[in-house]
């Protein structure tokens, strides 16, 4: 059974748009930038895009070459010349975080699955502690999410196998990893098992030249 009040609706909607696409008056362009005048302006500044992002990635060197732009444009009067260069201290340069305290924890770069590894150990393989310490500032569901990407992330298991073979255990190390490995052994939780599984292959490991007696 056809729907002509549905298709009564579409009829209209596309009649709508074909007199807004066909009647309504197009956008300003945008005002020349004062830097580049064959390019727009960017945003509510009088500058180019590309000026602007040069700016924000380089800083001062690249407030110099924008000087230098404005300066070079001879159709600016003096006055507009003098706002030009006053604005041009307002762009503020881009501040990259260091990698620990960035949102998004990219364990594929050596340096920050090497951090996250370090954190992994000093937190006992406590990865939803670890998580905690890595960003300290996320909710409490980005901190579970994070800890279950990291306990399941292979590199990040290779890197802390890595370290722990590297830098050895110590007896009382030992000792704590040992028993921490016979209670997860002896847990009844199913939320554990996965954290059994990766404790034990990652010790397994790091004792491989070790008698573990109990």
């Amino acid at each position: 059974m056809i729907d002509k009040h549905k298709d009564s609706t579409l009829e209209e909607r596309q009649a709508e748009a074909w007199v807004r696409n066909t009647f309504d008056e197009p956008k300003p362009a945008k005002e020349p930038s004062v830097c580049h005048p064959d390019e727009p302006r960017y945003g509510n500044g009088p500058f180019c895009r590309s000026c602007v992002d040069r700016i924000r990635w380089q800083g001062e060197r690249g407030k110099e070459k924008l000087r230098a732009h404005v300066d070079a444009n001879q159709s600016l009067s003096a006055a507009m010349r003098a706002d030009a260069l006053e604005k041009i201290g307002s762009i503020r340069e881009y501040v990259r975080k260091p990698e620990e305290e960035r949102q998004q924890i990219n364990t594929r770069k050596p340096s920050v699955r090497q951090h996250v590894a370090k954190t992994a150990i000093l937190s006992n393989l406590d990865f939803q502690k670890a998580a905690a310490e890595l960003q300290p500032d996320a909710t409490a569901y980005e901190k579970h999410q994070l800890a279950h990407k990291l306990e399941h992330d292979a590199q990040v298991k290779q890197e802390i196998e890595a370290q722990l073979t590297l830098r050895g255990l110590s007896d009382q190390d030992r000792d704590y990893f040992v028993k921490r490995l016979w209670q997860l052994f002896e847990s009844t939780d199913s939320r554990l098992e996965a954290k059994s599984l990766s404790a034990m292959r990652i010790l397994g490991k790091a004792f491989v030249s070790e008698k573990i007696e109990t």
